[in-house]
């Protein structure tokens, strides 16, 4: 199969993100009308972050233990060059793929298969805009700024990583839903 097609520029990013933020949203407010289950607990919430955290930690520990870039040999493997590299990729493979699992597992035990499937790829979408907001807002914090204005950048910097956090913390709080979804559920059966 030929991607030629597919080019990464400034369009396809952006629609990419619109794509993804439209689902978060649709999938925030199912979560809301608490009739499908979203994510059954925080745990659940926290094993579908792995989803993406791992293939990051996977990349971070890689560059840690690999040499810079301008003494590296050509054709150095990064991934598979020696036995460390090999240990903290195969860590990485298994950790996806038993986070991916997990999450689909969690997805279709709760909602059925068919409905089960559409979450479970909305999860993913929803882990990795969580994890980038993280990131982002994390970066920010961190992000060296010149003398005359460090302290300024440090509390306005400060003060939007509260605003988000909070507002992110207010989306987790409505997308953690399945004791909610049960008990709507359960009353609808009397």
């Amino acid at each position: 199969m030929d991607f030629t097609y597919f080019i990464i520029n400034d369009q396809t990013i952006t629609t990419l993100y619109y794509i993804a933020g439209c689902s978060f949203v649709l999938m925030f407010f199912i979560a809301a009308s608490n009739t499908i289950v979203i994510y059954e607990d925080y745990s659940d919430f926290y094993l579908s972050l792995g989803i993406i955290l791992f293939p990051i930690l996977l990349l971070v520990g890689q560059f840690i233990i690999a040499p810079p870039l301008e003494m590296r040999p050509a054709g150095y493997d990064i991934y598979f060059e020696n036995s460390n590299h090999k240990i903290i990729t195969g860590i990485g493979i298994l950790g996806t793929l038993a986070t991916l699992i997990v999450t689909l597992v969690n997805s279709v035990k709760s909602n059925g298969t068919m409905i089960g499937i559409i979450v479970f790829l909305f999860k993913i979408i929803s882990c990795g805009i969580s994890v980038i907001l993280i990131i982002g807002v994390i970066a920010g914090i961190f992000m060296p700024a010149d003398n005359q204005k460090k302290r300024s950048r440090t509390v306005r910097s400060l003060l939007v990583a509260l605003v988000v956090f909070k507002v992110l913390q207010f989306f987790i709080k409505k997308l953690v839903n399945g004791e909610r979804v049960r008990k709507k559920r359960q009353y609808s059966k009397e």
